[in-house]
């Protein structure tokens, strides 16, 4: 982004694994990432998350590659913004999101061609939403009630396993899951009324299965 290299905000590189048959895919990159994405360290809980799932896979982190939609800081959503970024939403400009997928994000899995996709957050999950071909049509959200009385994308991956998405003509398996920054606040106590923690958490389980099974 022309607006980036005028504040001299950093394009973050990703860390290169040709090998690599599963992607996670963020928003774009956290003020608390390490200076390149797909390294542990650094204090982004989205960098954490990913790690956490990968160990209690048991791979090898070489097998799994990490990247965002926007490669550049965008503005963080909760906390202090990155340094001239305060006059930016918290969302995504949807401008800016669909020109990363189109000139980034796209190729990258073109070149991977993944036996699986992770995306997080809803904001990932509207961008990629319209290319989904199954379920067809795809749910409206990543996730609707808090009861979950009505379908969306969570409930859909839990109960039916990854959706498929269609990028650039190719088919590939689709895994939605909250934001780890979102899931952190779902109240934990069991309530009928608030299921949304209980589905993360299962979510969570099946795509740990996923993963372990991309490599078996």
């Amino acid at each position: 982004m022309k607006e980036n290299n005028s504040f001299g905000i950093p394009f973050i590189p990703v860390v290169p694994k040709p090998l690599a048959k599963v992607v996670f895919i963020g928003r774009d990159p956290s003020p608390r990432t390490t200076q390149s994405v797909g390294l542990r360290g650094g204090r982004s809980v989205f960098i954490k998350e990913i790690f956490d799932i990968v160990d209690e896979a048991g791979i090898s982190e070489d097998l799994i590659y990490i990247t965002d939609v926007c490669k550049c800081h965008w503005r963080t959503s909760v906390g202090t913004p990155w340094p001239q970024t305060e006059h930016r939403s918290s969302k995504l400009d949807p401008t800016i999101a669909k020109n990363c997928m189109v000139q980034w994000l796209i190729p990258e899995i073109r070149l991977l061609h993944p036996l699986l996709i992770i995306a997080f957050g809803e904001e990932l999950y509207q961008l990629l939403r319209k290319h989904i071909t199954n379920p067809f049509p795809a749910s409206l959200k990543l996730s609707t009630s808090a009861d979950k009385s009505i379908p969306d994308a969570e409930s859909w991956f839990v109960e039916n396993g990854p959706l498929s998405v269609n990028l650039d003509g190719v088919e590939y398996p689709l895994a939605p899951i909250r934001h780890p920054g979102n899931s952190s606040r779902l109240p934990k106590s069991p309530s009928a009324m608030d299921r949304r923690y209980e589905y993360h958490q299962l979510a969570r389980t099946h795509l740990i299965v996923l993963v372990r099974k991309a490599f078996t």
